[in-house]
């Protein structure tokens, strides 16, 4: 696909990087796709123990009874617990991620709180005392200014 015209504004990611795009698309994806394997496999695993516990041979469990369920209830087990392992060291890393992020966003928060409250001590800048300005919304949205009495 040589020849084909894309105009820089619908390009997604930088020109030359649709790579990248697509392997952070695609990472994303593996993370929610291992998510919903180990549920499923968690489920077989619950539907397989209960079946275990309440099919009865000769007055016994079948879990009791047979050491061979035992060890298939076990590999189940395994076969879900080291995939669920991993998965969790993901989304760890994941969340580690949007922690730093919330680290840029509280700094922001000192940074610009201060600058708002020079604005409003500017006599120029500043409403009617305690105005609040809001819209309220749907298909007959309306502004709606309230003006309550300074102290």
């Amino acid at each position: 696909m040589g020849d084909v015209y894309v105009r820089a504004t619908h390009l997604v990611g930088s020109e030359d990087g649709g790579f990248k795009v697509l392997l952070d698309g695609e990472a994303v994806g593996k993370i929610r796709v291992s998510a919903i394997k180990v549920g499923i496999a968690q489920r077989a695993l619950d539907e397989a123990a209960t079946c275990a516990v309440t099919r009865m041979h000769r007055d016994a469990a079948i879990g009791d009874k047979f050491s061979s369920i035992q060890s298939l209830l076990a590999d189940m087990q395994a076969s879900v617990v080291a995939p669920r392992s991993l998965l969790v060291e993901r989304l760890c890393q994941e969340a580690k991620s949007y922690e730093v992020a919330q680290g840029s966003v509280d700094l922001q928060r000192v940074i610009v709180g201060p600058s708002v409250l020079r604005s409003a001590r500017r006599p120029s800048a500043r409403p009617h005392p305690c105005t609040c300005r809001f819209r309220t919304g749907g298909p007959n949205e309306q502004e709606v200014v309230h003006h309550a009495e300074s102290p």
